[in-house]
């Protein structure tokens, strides 16, 4: 429960203050501003960038939109 809080805080102030549309990418959540050409995931900060989730996120998020620049948000325990 204290995870689910956690996430839907962070979720609701992410967007709050930075105006991206919200998406999945296969188990993550991620943000997309469409006038920025911006994506951002949302993943646990100890994950290694060869992590299976992080890898079937981020080839989502770049098929989506190709021309995007991608990050990633590393969300706090």
């Amino acid at each position: 429960m204290r995870f689910f809080l956690q996430n839907t805080v962070l979720s609701l102030n992410f967007k709050k203050h930075i105006l991206f549309n919200e998406l999945s990418f296969g188990t993550l959540t991620g943000y997309v501003h469409q006038h920025l050409l911006r994506q951002i995931i949302v993943r646990h900060p100890l994950w290694q960038d060869e992590h299976p989730d992080w890898l079937t996120a981020k080839a989502k998020a770049q098929t989506q939109h190709p021309d995007y620049d991608l990050d990633f948000y590393p969300w706090q325990v």
